[in-house]
């Protein structure tokens, strides 16, 4: 739902859109020659390459019946994205995924195939980013009401992907996933388990945006703009080029959206999905 209007301003989406809250929509650049839109298709329900990653990582349960870690993914997942052919929507065509992938996603490839590193050490030196967190999601399925399981599978896995928050954002939302399996849950019972979990800048993001949510109620995503902005020259947050764990994966706050927008996970859903203008 968010990838038509990903990388618009909140006031070029209001103009081109208004309230998007459907997944037929059609994105910004289609109307671009191909050229420009360096021969990719979106919107109108296409999936993109969060959601083959998600797919390659349960190919990945699916070929060894067990629980994972790093080495799974400098082996099972570099045989998926680089050596494994399919249906890649926005390239509307088959190809090897690591043609779509994001450079921090293509880096999975590199440290371990041609690097080859200890895979545990595969996630040190790359961008950190929410890639890892995209599509973790079947290691909290996998590991359905233990979501400390959860979490520290998420986080041996991705740890072959990911550094500092990066990682710390997969196994968070892993934790979560699997906590929203427990019978009878609540979201303040998932998030006072993923509070009691989470580390650093991660926590006080989750911690500062449930404190919200109660006032937040049919605001969308309103009150955490002022929590999620970056400043224009983001150098002022890491002078020295570095990642650290005093901050948060941009993509975690927006989750809070979920709890806050009544009266379900469907208006949650289009209330987050590239923090949309709200009416």
């Amino acid at each position: 739902m968010g990838a038509p209007v990903e990388k618009l301003p909140a006031a070029e989406i209001a103009a081109r859109y208004g309230r998007v809250s459907s997944l037929d929509t059609q994105w910004h650049k289609m109307s671009l020659d191909a050229t420009a839109r360096n021969g990719r298709v979106r919107g109108n329900g296409i999936v993109t390459d969060d959601t083959l990653m998600t797919l390659c990582l349960m190919d990945i349960y699916a070929e060894v019946g067990r629980h994972l870690d790093a080495w799974d993914m400098a082996d099972g997942m570099v045989r998926q994205i680089a050596w494994v052919p399919r249906y890649v929507p926005e390239l509307q065509r088959e190809a090897m995924l690591i043609e779509r992938l994001f450079y921090p996603e293509k880096w999975i490839f590199q440290r371990h195939q041609l690097t080859s590193c200890d895979p545990r050490q595969g996630g040190i030196g790359n961008m950190v980013n929410c890639g890892a967190a995209m599509y973790v999601a079947p290691i909290g399925v996998v590991n359905a009401c233990d979501p400390k399981a959860a979490y520290d599978e998420a986080i041996a896995f991705a740890s072959g992907h990911q550094e500092s928050y990066g990682l710390e954002a997969a196994g968070v939302f892993a934790a979560a996933v699997a906590a929203a399996f427990v019978p009878g849950t609540t979201i303040d019972a998932v998030v006072e388990t993923v509070l009691a979990l989470a580390k650093d800048g991660t926590r006080n993001a989750i911690a500062d945006i449930s404190a919200e949510c109660p006032r937040a109620q049919g605001t969308g995503c309103r009150p955490f703009e002022r929590r999620c902005r970056v400043p224009q020259d983001h150098r002022a947050l890491f002078p020295d080029g570095r990642r650290r764990q005093p901050h948060a994966r941009q993509g975690r706050p927006v989750d809070g959206c979920l709890s806050a927008e009544p009266p379900g996970i469907d208006r949650g859903i289009a209330a987050g999905a590239g923090l949309l203008p709200r009416q």
